[in-house]
């Protein structure tokens, strides 16, 4: 049973070799032989119609893959059939998402689906909604038009550990996640791309979210840091570019304040001008991760020798010698010892 597919634009370590991506332009010319001990996904006993010559492509592909390859696991084929061939069987491929096929919502063991672009036609929301085994689902053309439907769909989906929501342009996903909503409980991952303004209401509710990242989302600092502080299972926190709005960002991260977090990562975030740990803030803190912010302040790291578990602290980008010498002196100060990588 098909259990994953995915099309768009995928990260850097989901890409496939050189090497794959030229077996895949010449598919046409491979033998079709039986591939034993491999189940190829049945989508056409789940009526979807990808086309046969397509489905003999991809067997014929995967054929190649299992001869030249000693310990061939079916994740493996699954992974290079949806990443090499899915693409352009899916029509409507933009640069992050893809128009799903009619009939998608027949695979009803999928578990894992990304990236779909929501805004191209209205079905597509009624065949999501079928898919309640889903684990993963990653969105994008989130709009005002379609944002209930879309919400109402995800409220549905019970099994569902992550989730990416995306819109793109000045409008982004403002107002799009202000509706009643009462999200899956057993949510654990959560991606917002796209301009936000403030977080939904909603977000206080993830009481076994473990991962966020944001982008983007030009959110206001200090109450979001409040609202996030207080998930109790937050362990990876992720903010890249433009997910606060200021030209001058000072965080200040209070006592009691996320308790769980292991992971602190900031990236590309050209306003940020401070880091402040106050006592008792994320006491479980062992990587802060520091990425192109290159106008912190000479005086832009405080509060580093209180964080108890802390083991590494990252820098990349060009920082200046009177930065590092600060952070290297409270880095010594901390009774943990972590180390300073990247300066």
């Amino acid at each position: 049973m098909l259990q994953y597919l995915r099309a768009g634009k995928v990260p850097k370590d989901d890409l496939l070799s050189s090497l794959d991506l030229k077996e895949s332009r010449d598919l046409s010319k491979m033998v079709h032989e039986a591939i034993d001990g491999v189940e190829l996904p049945d989508v056409v006993a789940k009526s979807v119609q990808f086309g046969t010559t397509a489905l003999d492509m991809t067997a014929a592909y995967c054929t190649k893959i299992v001869q030249n390859t000693n310990n061939i696991k079916k994740h493996d084929i699954f992974h290079k059939y949806c990443n090499v061939l899915l693409p352009s069987i899916l029509w409507g491929l933009d640069m992050y998402g893809v128009e799903a096929p009619d009939g998608i919502g027949q695979l009803n063991d999928l578990q894992t689906l990304g990236v779909v672009n929501v805004a191209v036609r209205k079905a597509i929301l009624r065949e999501l909604e079928k898919l309640t085994k889903l684990h993963k689902l990653g969105l994008t053309g989130v709009n005002k038009e379609n944002s209930q439907a879309v919400m109402s769909v995800i409220a549905n989906l019970s099994l569902l550990h992550s989730l990416s929501l995306r819109a793109e342009g000045d409008q982004g996903l403002q107002g799009c996640l202000d509706h009643k909503f009462s999200p899956p409980s057993k949510l654990q991952s959560l991606k917002i791309y796209g301009n936000l303004v403030t977080l939904p209401t909603w977000i206080t509710q993830l009481q076994n979210l473990a991962k966020l990242k944001l982008r983007s989302t030009q959110l206001k600092l200090a109450l979001s840091l409040e609202v996030l502080g207080k998930l109790p299972h937050l362990a990876i926190l992720r903010l890249w570019k433009n997910s606060f709005k200021s030209k001058e960002l000072i965080f200040l991260f209070q006592q009691g304040t996320f308790p769980s977090l292991l992971l602190l990562e900031i990236k590309d975030i050209d306003g940020l001008k401070s880091l402040s740990f106050t006592q008792g803030a994320m006491p479980r803190l062992e990587l802060l991760h520091t990425d192109n912010c290159i106008h912190i302040d000479n005086n832009g790291f405080s509060g580093v020798s209180s964080l108890p578990s802390l083991k590494e602290v990252m820098l990349k980008g060009d920082y200046n010698d009177k930065l590092l010498k600060n952070l290297r002196n409270q880095l010594a100060l901390n009774q943990n010892q972590p180390v300073l990588k990247g300066a």
